[in-house]
């Protein structure tokens, strides 16, 4: 791919201003940079509309001010170097297995003084996404004051957001629909989501780093667009002034998803291409999974040994592999984590254990504290996790978006991938592209979810179309600890059906997907259901169906062959759909339902033999949802097996044709109604099991 860059810098005497471009390598997106006489950058971002290029981002300013020195102005060009980034990487979690990072670059070097100044662009099929970086070294620590850069987007459409709050910022607050042009106090949450003429945008933040802050957006200005904010004084407990840097620093990318459609934007990974690659090799010990949790239906769960044991038999019966432990374990009466974790072990599941991550920062008393701040306290515990067989830790209430908590989350990943052990960050800031770096980072909370109807009565009437809206913002930029699943009202009423709490188990995603309900309530479930629990929870691909912000939405999540559709109503009528999955091979598939029942809490649920050439039509309760898992019995003709040899499940066909390596270590069952041919090439080493089996495949 040639890129289109222009240069009229040697052209400035005759020209008002200088300017650079970089178009993505489908040709479909643009970003162009502009330098003013008096040293201002600016950018525009344009999209290619019925072959005509439209603005997508009005001018925008780019600049920060630093204590030395203020970028805003006064900028001369010294060069520009351009690249073209095409490389494959895989996620262990996440809405898609196999990605790949290709976008054109280029890198545009300014001066201030003797102070420089560099600025990356990159242009991706999926948007844009840039960064500043100081690429001097001083022994000096600096302020940072400012940053300058806006998002221009054009007023007349409609934006999906949260609410920020500058006091605790915990990102749990509704995503709700405005206007683009709202104003509010404390300004707005990344990711968010706006209409741009015939385009959507969906504004975030990736790969930050532990030497600077996490920001969010401003206010409208009067038409120059939303300002990128850093964190205020009064975020978080114990520090406070202006961020303090050192040099030289690279600060985080600013990712503009891009697209016509609502597809675009929910299927993108354009926060995850841009993050530095995974920093772990040896990835084995890292297992998404379902799990149980007792806090939901009983805050002093964690107090009594035999109430945790319960759980740890919930997670055994529904054949899910993890069990949280959660507040408040150290004071436990009966036994200790190491015991419960011995139990846990003769059911074949594993244990996580909550902490608080407390130190300076919170002045919360939820126990234990003070065992993740101090590095060498902290590793101690790890440690000791390790020994006793915990499998992860889940850290929360962090409540601040300042540097030194910024380095603290990654300090904790550090650390934990040192003694092999899965995260989940709670009361935390958003996902910035950490889970590409930190694999073990399986979840992180940053919404408003099922925990909240427990202490917010307003939300128990509000949450469907929040429900919806996460859907197409928050969750598309990482995994997210929703908690979901309370199908029964016996602890709080609330206005999503039974079938819509069940949904979000897999229409949202999260490396660890915690069942927030009572054992009793999940073991009442019709048997389809009660089995479909112990679902995936990271997806080799997933695709957007249908839907529209605050009314419904309908994803389709994929793993192996099998296929898991899920949607929800966010609008208090019914709603019936058609769904005509195109995206299914010609296979026999059985496909197993949960749907609402004749009311709110009723839940029906069918197994049956379902052929792709049939519609699905689904009715939805107000406020309703369904889950249709489609699991692949029997491939309808041939499956030439020349590129497959690794695999868990049999391979099913009518027609099985092979000629591939069975390695060392495999075990494989080819299933076939009518012929299985081994063809030339066909081979299975020493130290594998093979077996082909006619009549194995179900018509």
């Amino acid at each position: 791919m040639t890129l289109r860059i222009i240069s009229l810098i040697l052209l400035y005497p005759f020209f008002s201003f200088a300017n650079w471009q970089v178009v993505s390598p489908n040709g479909q997106i643009r970003a162009n940079v502009q330098l003013s006489p008096s040293g201002e950058a600016r950018y525009t971002i344009q999209g290619l509309n019925n072959g005509n290029w439209v603005s997508v981002l009005n001018e925008s300013k780019l600049g920060v001010w630093r204590s030395d020195e203020n970028f805003n102005s006064g900028l001369s060009f010294v060069s520009i170097s351009s690249q073209t980034i095409n490389e494959t990487y895989s996620m262990l979690t996440g809405k898609q297995a196999n990605l790949q990072n290709h976008a054109n670059e280029i890198t545009l070097n300014f001066i201030k003084g003797t102070n420089p100044l560099q600025i990356i662009f990159r242009a991706y099929d999926e948007g844009v996404a840039f960064r500043y970086v100081f690429t001097n070294t001083s022994v000096n620590e600096y302020e940072m004051y400012y940053d300058w850069t806006t998002f221009n987007v054009p007023i007349g459409g409609k934006m999906w957001v949260q609410e920020y709050t500058n006091f605790k910022p915990v990102y749990e607050r509704n995503v709700s629909e405005y206007n683009v042009g709202a104003n509010t106090n404390d300004g707005w949450c990344f990711p968010a989501l706006m209409q741009s003429g015939n385009f959507y945008v969906l504004l975030s933040e990736s790969d930050l780093k532990n030497t600077f802050v996490g920001t969010h957006l401003g206010n409208y200005g009067g038409g120059a667009g939303y300002a990128t904010l850093m964190p205020s004084n009064d975020d978080g407990s114990g520090y406070s002034g202006h961020t303090r840097i050192t040099l030289p620093l690279t600060m985080p990318w600013k990712t503009i998803g891009i697209s016509k459609n609502l597809a675009g934007i929910v299927e993108s990974n354009l926060v995850h291409h841009v993050a530095q690659p995974s920093i772990i090799t040896n990835t084995s010990w890292i297992k998404p999974g379902v799990s149980t949790w007792g806090w939901w239906s009983d805050f002093f769960n964690a107090k009594s040994y035999t109430k945790l044991q319960k759980f740890v038999d919930l997670a055994d019966s529904l054949n899910v592999p993890y069990s949280l432990v959660d507040v408040d374990w150290n004071l436990m009466t009966g036994g200790d984590l190491a015991t419960l974790a011995q139990y846990a072990a003769t059911k074949n599941v594993k244990l996580w254990a909550w902490y608080n991550s407390a130190g300076p920062h919170n002045r919360i008393d939820a126990q234990p504290r003070d065992k993740m701040f101090d590095r060498t306290t902290r590793r101690n515990e790890m440690q000791w996790l390790k020994s006793i067989g915990i499998v992860g830790v889940k850290v929360d209430f962090f409540e601040s978006d300042k540097k030194q908590l910024i380095k603290l989350y990654l300090d904790i990943l550090e650390d934990a991938a040192d003694y092999q052990l899965m995260v989940n960050f709670h009361g935390a800031t958003i996902p910035r592209g950490w889970q590409r770096t930190y694999p073990h980072l399986v979840t992180v909370e940053a919404v408003k979810g099922d925990e909240a109807l427990l202490f917010n009565e307003p939300f128990r009437l509000s949450s469907p179309p929040h429900n919806v809206n996460l859907a197409f913002t928050r969750n598309v930029i990482g995994s997210m600890d929703y908690t979901p699943g309370v199908l029964g009202e016996e602890r709080v009423p609330h206005n999503t059906t039974s079938a819509h709490e069940y949904a979000l188990i897999s229409l949202f995603e999260s490396g660890v997907v915690h069942l927030a309900d009572s054992s009793g309530n999940y073991f009442n479930l019709p048997e389809t259901a009660r089995k479909l629990l112990s679902m995936p929870t990271a997806w080799d691909e997933t695709r957007f169906v249908e839907g529209q912000p605050n009314d419904y939405v309908v994803l389709a999540r994929r793993k192996g062959e099998d296929w898991y559709i899920s949607g929800i109503n966010g609008k208090n009528t019914p709603r019936s759909i058609t769904l005509n999955p195109s995206f299914l091979q010609q296979a026999i598939y059985q496909k197993q339902t949960v749907l609402d029942g004749a009311t709110a809490r009723q839940i029906t649920s069918t197994s049956e033999v379902y052929n792709p050439t049939n519609p699905i039509s689904i009715n939805m309760l107000p406020y309703g949802g369904f889950t249709v898992a489609l699991k692949l019995s029997c491939l309808n003709n041939l499956l030439i097996t020349s590129t497959l040899s690794q695999t868990n499940p049999p391979f099913k066909a009518q027609n099985i044709e092979a000629n591939n390596v069975i390695q060392s270590g495999a075990n494989i069952i080819y299933s076939a109604n009518k012929s299985v041919l081994l063809n030339a090439g066909f081979n299975a080493q020493s130290g594998s099991v093979f077996k082909a089996e006619i009549g194995g495949c179900e018509n």
